[in-house]
């Protein structure tokens, strides 16, 4: 029984050729960022093992978390792919070229990725980056890095804004499309939502992986639009007057405030624990989106502390547990004030790590009443915080 159980709890993870383009043909490095992913899988205990993930990358078949960890980092290079492979810049000589080339990618790679068949023979090219010394091809052997890198750069911020803009073209299309059709008529304008609609027939698996070796392949694959599918949408919100149109004026272009207080608690633990948090706005505008927008952080905690550190006036709270003893119910109390403290007193490096993800995970769109899920703050602020720095807390992790 054990060993079926553990038979149908392994996947083949199909992509790993995908993974290992986007890392210059390098397991050591693909493997090194799936080890990083698999720190936050919920159910891995411990470091996965570098044969393990590099088995997986293979097409091999593995175990469930630690398939679902290289689909993360699948997705992830997907959406982010310059931390991955961002080109480095490219020296003037060849000595200072040798040590950023290998650290990037092997001498094979920046063999076939500059074409370098007609300047030097590939033992001999392997033999320069080896040794000190400028080879006679080196000028050209740069002119065509640098081409590359300027090539990939620029693919790169051509990637990273058609993924913006396909994670918000529903919400930003009637502004877009205005704006193309008061500036350029209206055929540009239907061209222009014919391509933001594109974005709705991506072929199944048709989001392809960069590839820093062709930085000008095809970032998605499309299925084929017919008049039909988008014409009569935007003879809609033609007439709708685009609606949903944001202008572009930036009033304020800069705001910051203090957020509602937003509770977070346990169901069934209400009593026994329970914390309050006071967040922190700073928003700029967003010229894409046409909105403020800006990232939030925990200003203040409120957590209960033990009633022997309470202060003159301040009012002391019971909490009453239920136990059981002989089959006899006998009461319990644990008697506490409700105080405040900045979010990152007594938090150590992994206390505020976890808080960061908790609030990430939690708090997308807090607005003051939004009620974070019972298991991610958990950790972070305990029942009854001590008054003791000394006090142990952590590590932490989010279950």
């Amino acid at each position: 029984m054990k060993y079926q159980e553990a038979k149908q709890d392994v996947e083949q993870f199909t992509d790993g050729d995908d993974v290992l383009r986007v890392f210059r043909g390098s397991i050591t490095k693909a493997v090194e960022a799936g080890q990083k992913f698999a720190l936050d899988h919920p159910r891995i205990q411990k470091k996965v093992t570098y044969e393990t993930l590099r088995a997986g990358l293979k097409g091999e078949t593995v175990r469930v978390p630690t398939f679902e960890t290289l689909v993360d980092l699948h997705c992830a290079i997907d959406e982010e792919p310059r931390a991955y492979c961002e080109p480095p810049a490219i020296p003037e000589t060849f000595d200072e070229f040798r040590k950023v080339a290998l650290e990037y990618a092997s001498n094979v790679w920046w063999y076939e990725t500059l074409g370098l068949a007609d300047l030097v023979r590939p033992a001999s090219w392997q033999a320069q980056l080896s040794r000190e010394g400028t080879p006679r091809a080196w000028p050209q052997v740069r002119e065509r890095a640098v081409e590359w890198r300027e090539k990939a750069l620029k693919a790169l911020d051509a990637w990273e804004h058609r993924l913006r803009e396909k994670k918000h073209a529903r919400e930003m299309i009637d502004t877009w499309v205005k704006d193309v059709l008061d500036k350029e008529g209206e055929i540009a304008a239907r061209a222009e939502f014919k391509r933001l609609k594109q974005y709705d027939f991506i072929e199944y698996s048709g989001h392809n992986s960069f590839d820093p070796a062709k930085p000008d392949q095809e970032q998605f694959t499309f299925t084929e639009m017919e008049e039909s599918d988008w014409l009569p949408e935007y003879q809609e919100r033609l007439e709708a007057g685009w609606s949903r149109y944001r202008p572009d004026d930036p009033k304020p272009d800069r705001i910051s405030r203090r957020l509602g207080v937003a509770n977070f608690c346990d169901d069934y633990l209400v009593t026994a624990w329970a914390a309050d948090c006071e967040f922190e706005r700073h928003e700029a505008w967003d010229p894409f989106l046409r909105c403020l927008s800006g990232p939030e952080r925990v200003v203040r905690i409120k957590v209960k502390r033990d009633a022997r550190h309470a202060l003159e006036g301040e009012e002391i709270l019971r909490d009453k547990t239920k136990k059981y003893f002989d089959g006899r119910r006998v009461d319990e109390y644990a008697e506490y004030v409700w105080r405040w403290r900045d979010a990152d007193e007594l938090d150590t490096r992994v206390d505020a790590e976890v808080r960061d993800k908790a609030i990430k995970l939690g708090f997308a769109m807090v607005d003051g009443t939004v009620e974070t899920p019972r298991e991610l703050l958990r950790d972070v602020v305990q029942p009854i915080e001590q008054d003791d720095p000394q006090c142990p807390r952590g590590p932490y992790t989010i279950s």
